[in-house]
């Protein structure tokens, strides 16, 4: 690391961020990866601030599908949050950033194939330091302009698996006897009725069994959730 470095990482986030940094300090650390500080006896690395920055990204997403999604209960909002901030939508947005270019790596570290999760725990340690230097705001603008684009429909609609919420929930109340009766409607129509324990708490149609089962399966996750299971 040198002077270098330095203005390159200032000139950068300056950019990123739309704002200078307060204290360059604490961005180095966020980059800072353990291989890199044990082959220069640093006493520091990103974890304590990847640490944050995971409380402070998952907290922040919690917030914008609570507000965007006021019709979806506890339960479909935890799973899209697991759904919008992967190990995949992270790494995206870090080498969308350019972060890859600024991470400090042993010799070791840096011939690894493990590039992947080092950019998703840097992601998290560089929004840890913004927290520190600047605050939550310009976190906010961060993950507007880049984390929550990821949120369409097709992504997030193919994340609540509904058969799957279920099952978790009657599991939680040591209820297992959950049926799915199918029938055919016509050629191309399905009726899949769901009962529990011989209660009928959803029915849904589709195209075939599985679109239907799925439908029968949203209808007795509402019904669960008003009944507080």
């Amino acid at each position: 690391m040198n002077k270098d470095y330095n203005k390159q990482l200032n000139e950068w986030l300056t950019k990123v961020l739309g704002t200078t940094p307060r204290k360059l300090s604490v961005y180095v650390e966020a980059l800072t990866h353990r291989s890199y500080a044990n082959e220069h006896n640093q006493n520091y690395s990103y974890q304590r601030l990847e640490y944050l920055g995971d409380s402070v990204l998952s907290f922040l997403t919690a917030e914008y599908l609570y507000n965007k999604f006021p019709d979806k209960h506890e339960g479909e909002l935890t799973v899209l949050r697991k759904r919008l901030v992967c190990s995949n939508t992270e790494s995206a947005i870090a080498k969308q950033l350019g972060l890859q270019n600024y991470i400090l790596l042993g010799v070791g570290a840096a011939k690894s194939t493990g590039l992947d999760k080092i950019l998703e725990d840097c992601f998290e340690s560089l929004l840890g330091a913004i927290y520190l230097d600047l605050g939550i705001n310009p976190i906010k603008k961060l993950l507007t302009n880049t984390l929550f684009k990821f949120d369409n429909e097709q992504i997030m609609n193919s994340a609540l698996d509904y058969k799957t919420l279920v099952q978790e929930a009657l599991m939680k109340h040591n209820t297992r006897n959950a049926m799915y009766h199918t029938k055919q409607l016509g050629a191309n129509s399905f009726e899949a009725i769901l009962k529990v324990d011989g209660i009928i708490y959803g029915t849904g149609t589709g195209q075939n069994k599985k679109i239907a089962e799925k439908a029968a399966a949203k209808e007795a996750y509402s019904k669960l959730v008003k009944e507080g299971k």
